[in-house]
């Protein structure tokens, strides 16, 4: 309707231009005595300018006023998706499927953290063998055991020598993944909590020895650490929704470090 209204509002006014039109060719054609002949002429063109321009306008405007309003009404209609740019369109679709990959690679991560530590996961087995949930303390010990392979566990496996200048007047209570593996051999821990307590410590008596960004050991701290609180959460002993994991992995990208380094 609204495009049928246009259409006709707009062959009222080629009408009006017409009339006008012709009026004009009038007066140009009675314009002087000796010049009857010119103003017949210009009436002639002025009456024949009109009515080119009326039948111009008639069919330019036929298609709206004949009920064909699609066009007209477009921007009205069409769907906020359809009348995004197709080149946005395309944009929000290619981000969607990249969330999406995103996500999934995150849940095999995830998978294969937790048969590291001997959580069951769909469609595999856990590591505690026939599908059944590993022991907390056996969880522990595949923690333990996924650290000690990574490439620069080498500054945490055994503890520090006693020479090393300065070390034990700043480091009250030393810790090694040497010694935390035999606490867990031995029984020792009452809890995972306390095996966690001990793998933690290992971390920050190193960035309190060596605060410097840029210092190796340093960078291994932050990168062992936020790998710990990855498999920690895998296992289930998060209770923080993950902000330790997250927060660990972020001071390990703060310190320059690759983090998880696929642990």
């Amino acid at each position: 309707r609204r495009g049928r209204a246009r259409g006709e509002a707009v062959l009222n006014m080629a009408r009006a231009a017409v009339t006008r039109a012709g009026a004009a060719s009038a007066c140009a054609s009675g314009r002087g005595g000796g010049a009857d002949s010119n103003g017949g002429g210009s009436d002639g063109s002025g009456g024949g300018g009109g009515r080119a321009l009326g039948e111009a306008v008639e069919r330019a405007a036929a298609p709206a006023a004949s009920g064909s309003s699609a066009a007209a009404e477009a921007d009205v209609v069409m769907p906020a998706a359809a009348a995004m740019p197709p080149a946005a369109a395309d944009g929000g679709q290619h981000a969607s499927q990249q969330r999406a990959e995103g996500a999934q690679e995150e849940a095999r991560r995830l998978d294969a953290l937790r048969r590291r530590v001997g959580v069951p996961v769909a469609g595999g087995q856990g590591g505690g063998g026939g599908g059944a949930e590993a022991s907390p303390l056996d969880k522990c010990s595949a923690i333990l055991a996924t650290l000690r392979k990574r490439k620069d566990a080498d500054w945490f496996e055994e503890p520090v020598a006693a020479d090393t200048p300065g070390y034990f007047e700043m480091i009250q209570s030393p810790m090694d993944y040497g010694t935390i593996g035999a606490a867990i051999e031995a029984g020792s821990y009452a809890d995972a909590e306390a095996f966690a307590t001990d793998v933690r410590l290992v971390a920050s008596n190193a960035v309190a020895y060596s605060p410097e960004l840029d210092n190796e050991c340093n960078q291994a701290a932050r990168a062992n650490l936020a790998a710990f609180e990855a498999l920690w959460l895998a296992a289930g002993f998060a209770t923080d929704g993950g902000v330790a994991a997250a927060a660990a992995a972020a001071a390990a990208k703060e310190g320059g470090s690759a983090g998880e380094e696929k642990v």
